[in-house]
């Protein structure tokens, strides 16, 4: 197979692009909603593995820069694929994974969830993703769902505790297995 998944108008990869991120502006996080369909991918489902698509690349990436960290929305495919060991094409062992609930906290009955073929849970953590109020194209905006949705908040709180550990810190940035952790262990 040929595979051109997210390859760039420039003709680089994600991975790529963050690492030039990384090394010309400094970045230290990373959003991204995007990923494996996996209503197209369930006959394939055996064939996928850590090595397919970019998840070894991204983890090579975070193992290269251990202040970088990565969070991608988990997917809206919850029942995609009946034979699938979860609902999710996670593979990336370094990334936050961020799920979408609803105003009570509930997980939504999109929300893609794992475990993954390996047995990680995933989510890492949810957010709020139903009737999440937003811009729109045309100068407008509107309410919206999904787990692109729930990620920026769980972005912008990994920004809002980078900065802090930075005040606390001064000169270091907070390394990515902290901060994966500091968010996935006092979310309520």
């Amino acid at each position: 197979y040929t595979y051109n998944f997210n390859t760039q108008r420039n003709g680089l990869s994600g991975p790529e692009e963050m690492q030039l991120a990384r090394k010309h502006f400094g970045i230290s996080i990373t959003q991204n909603s995007y990923g494996l369909a996996q209503t197209y991918l369930c006959l394939l489902w055996d064939k996928i593995s850590y090595s397919f698509g970019e998840a070894n690349n991204l983890d090579y990436l975070s193992y290269t820069y251990p202040q970088m960290t990565h969070v991608f929305a988990v997917g809206n495919e919850q029942g995609a694929c009946d034979k699938a060991f979860g609902t999710t094409a996670a593979r990336s062992k370094s990334a936050i994974y961020v799920g979408a609930v609803n105003i009570k906290g509930e997980i939504s009955d999109f929300s893609s969830f794992g475990p993954t073929d390996d047995g990680r849970i995933v989510p890492t953590i949810c957010a709020k993703g139903v009737g999440v109020y937003s811009t729109k194209d045309g100068n407008g905006y509107a309410s919206d769902n999904g787990t692109s949705m729930a990620c920026p908040t769980v972005t912008g709180h990994a920004a809002l505790l980078s900065e802090r550990y930075t005040q606390l810190n001064p000169g270091a940035e907070i390394p990515s297995a902290l901060l994966r952790g500091v968010l996935a262990n006092t979310a309520t």
